[in-house]
């Protein structure tokens, strides 16, 4: 069958298992809505998640730690 018609069924195969590391790793989720958007999440682009990474956490340079001087 792969011979005459070259389809395979592997990029489903790997959603599924990118799904189910999400569902294992789901313990502590707090409901079906944000696991869900963690699913969609795991799909968007690089860029797009990018763009939302910048836009969640544009004004959170006061929380990171100051940098780490290792020539002391």
């Amino acid at each position: 069958m792969h011979a005459k018609y070259p389809v395979t069924s592997g990029i489903i195969e790997g959603c599924m298992n990118v799904i189910k590391v999400i569902k294992r790793g789901a313990c502590g989720f707090r409901d079906f809505e944000y696991f869900f958007l963690r699913i969609k999440y795991a799909f968007l682009p690089y860029k797009i998640k990018q763009e939302v990474k910048d836009k969640l956490f544009r004004n959170c340079s006061e929380y990171l730690l100051p940098p780490i001087d290792h020539q002391k």
